[in-house]
């Protein structure tokens, strides 16, 4: 008696570590459905919303060409590019909340 016991015992530990295994296994494939690396995740937020690189290479550039002009001493053309930097600034917010909402929009209009 004492024996089937530990032999359903021993059964039964077998079934529930098989089942931690199946449990692992599912997990690890759901996760490599989801696996993002740096270059995929970069390039699906561009898809979501083109127009924020746009505006972070303006800034950037506005930026680097007045610290150029700023080095040279053309102070008439630095000023120009700064003001350009907060324009690209500012066209860059604008499409960072443009995105949230019109993301938000479609959230909505899906569930």
């Amino acid at each position: 008696m004492a024996e089937d016991m530990a032999a359903k015992s021993e059964t039964m530990d077998a079934n529930v570590e098989l089942e931690w295994i199946e449990l692992r296994e599912k997990m690890h494939n759901d996760n490599l459905k989801h696996d993002y690396n740096f270059m995929t995740k970069m390039v699906s937020k561009v898809k979501e919303n083109p127009l924020v690189p746009i505006g972070m290479i303006g800034t950037t550039f506005c930026l680097t060409y007045g610290l150029i002009c700023m080095r040279r001493g053309d102070s008439r053309k630095q000023q120009l590019m700064m003001r350009g930097r907060i324009a690209a600034q500012g066209f860059t917010i604008m499409a960072l909340i443009s995105g949230i909402m019109y993301s938000l929009v479609d959230r909505v209009r899906q569930s």
